[in-house]
């Protein structure tokens, strides 16, 4: 494994990962197994689905754990370091600046105009995700109630990590 190649690619997925969270995921996918081929779409889903179980950010748990997976504990550090330097480094530097001008002018639009491909980049995710994770109806089934738990009942998403992991287990899906 070419370290460098991967702290490139990390570092550009991080600088192209507006919106954080799972619009991440979507840029991750595009160039983890569709530039690179470092790992399968299959893995990637499993390591989405470990990111999310364990604490921290999503993005930040799947760049570690993809980096462990092509590069050992060396690939491990550095993609945990280069997902996160671009954003770290605009952060410091600019986002004092655009927090102060945040309602100013072209910059205002701009920002603007950014909302929209976080919720695409999310929603684009979820339309790839769900065809290859949902094979079987009760997969489907528990996939749309535990939706509505989340977003209509309001039920605390940790909660619903357990109780769908311990379903699965149950069920042995």
């Amino acid at each position: 494994m070419n370290l460098f190649k991967l702290f490139f690619s990390f570092l550009s997925i991080g600088v192209v990962s507006f919106g954080g969270g799972y619009s991440i995921l979507k840029v991750m996918m595009h160039e983890l197994i569709d530039v690179r081929g470092w790992i399968s779409l299959e893995e990637f889903l499993d390591i989405s689905a470990i990111s999310q179980s364990t604490p921290g950010p999503i993005g930040l748990n799947a760049a570690t754990f993809v980096g462990y997976k092509v590069g050992g504990l060396w690939g491990s550090l550095i993609a945990t370091f280069s997902v996160v330097l671009a954003p770290f480094l605009l952060s410091y530097f600019v986002g004092s600046y655009i927090f102060k001008r945040r309602n100013e002018g072209v910059l205002s639009y701009m920002l603007i105009g950014l909302r929209p491909i976080t919720v695409a980049l999310i929603a684009g995710a979820a339309f790839t995700f769900a065809p290859l994770v949902l094979k079987t109806p009760v997969q489907a089934v528990i996939a749309i109630l535990s939706f509505l738990l989340l977003f209509v009942f309001k039920v605390d998403p940790i909660i619903l990590l357990i109780s769908c992991g311990l379903l699965g287990l149950l069920l042995k899906l």
